[in-house]
């Protein structure tokens, strides 16, 4: 039997499949943010090399202020920190990579700053 809701929050918390699928939304989340903004980046030229995760962070900062201030965007949807197998797992350390670029490009931009 479907229930609505669990019996217990401590317990749909900690039931494996529940984790699992937070998991995976979680992934999902993060491609669909990087669909919407990924009009506002660079194309890379023919036969440039695949860009790293320090040079997608780069990127998605200019992309972002470029969607904050209204810019057109250059064309349509890309993929973006293309990971290197074509399973979730792989796909989420690609998504982790990134966000860690992000995270130490925002630490040296406030170490800067100061």
């Amino acid at each position: 039997m479907l229930h609505r809701v669990p019996q217990s929050k401590v317990q749909h918390i900690l039931v494996w499949h529940s984790i699992h699928r937070r998991y995976y939304r979680r992934a999902i989340e993060c491609r669909d943010g990087l669909v919407y903004i990924s009009p506002f980046l660079a194309r890379p030229s023919q036969g440039q090399r695949p860009r790293i995760a320090d040079q997608w962070a780069r990127e998605l900062r200019i992309a972002l202020t470029a969607s904050a201030n209204h810019y057109s965007p250059m064309d349509g949807a890309m993929l973006v920190a293309e990971p290197a197998g074509s399973d979730l797992d792989s796909d989420v350390a690609e998504l982790v990579a990134l966000s860690r670029a992000l995270a130490n490009l925002d630490k040296r931009s406030q170490s800067r700053s100061r």
